[in-house]
């Protein structure tokens, strides 16, 4: 091939967009107050994100939210998360699905989490290596290992902190 080959092939790939996916890892409480505040403080830190990082014509940004997609905070951040056209949804569960079911409080908020899984890109389950009640922490910690996490959203006094 000439270089005039090679430069109008490079020229293409330059041309084409790289997107960029930012990840919003959430582990949060079960119990929660107020959960329409809730709901419009995660919005705010949504709209938050995509003015800080706007997409430009040839890197489009794209959200995804990492999950274990327990009640409460984890279920919210998620659905709010997925009503942003494009956005992705990825899960990881602490126990086998069947087994993580039977920690939740209500038919609801089993519907609700077999609703949530069903959109998921993703399903990681993690290996049963510790105690039921430390399984729950290695979730958090996987999300933690696996993406770089900057922001971390405190439920508690509903702000952004780096």
């Amino acid at each position: 091939m000439g270089s005039a080959g090679r430069t109008q092939s490079t020229s293409a790939l330059l041309r084409q967009a790289i997107s960029a996916r930012i990840v919003i890892g959430v582990a949060g409480h079960h119990k929660l107050e107020n959960q329409p505040a809730l709901a419009q403080a995660v919005r705010s830190a949504i709209q938050s994100i995509n003015q800080k990082l706007p997409p430009t014509r040839s890197t489009p940004v794209g959200l995804c939210v990492l999950s274990p997609l327990a009640e409460g905070a984890d279920s919210l951040v998620a659905k709010e998360v997925l009503k942003v056209p494009g956005a992705m949804l990825e899960v990881v569960l602490p126990l086998e699905k069947d087994d993580y079911m039977r920690d939740f409080q209500t038919k609801e908020s089993n519907e609700e989490f077999e609703g949530l899984l069903s959109q998921a890109e993703s399903i990681k389950v993690l290996p049963l290596r510790f105690s039921r009640t430390e399984v729950y922490g290695q979730a958090g910690y996987y999300m933690v290992d696996h993406y770089y996490l900057r922001g971390a959203w405190c439920f508690q006094t509903m702000k952004m902190r780096d």
